[in-house]
């Protein structure tokens, strides 16, 4: 049994609860406020949306 709670997600993403989630399309990459344990997930996830972003922008030529 694996429990996911999104709402800590979102919220931790910078996320405002209205009727549904509404998060930022830009996003804050200062680790600063960000604790010690989860700081190498931040990179690691940086890190797959800058790869996945430069994928995207080969594929449709942008």
């Amino acid at each position: 049994h694996y429990v996911v709670d999104y709402d800590a997600i979102f919220a931790e993403s910078g996320g405002q609860l209205k009727d549904y989630w509404e998060l930022p399309l830009e996003i804050d990459r200062n680790l600063d406020g960000v604790p010690s344990k989860k700081r190498s997930m931040y990179r690691k996830r940086y890190a797959m949306l800058d790869d996945l972003s430069k994928v995207i922008e080969e594929k449709l030529e942008l």
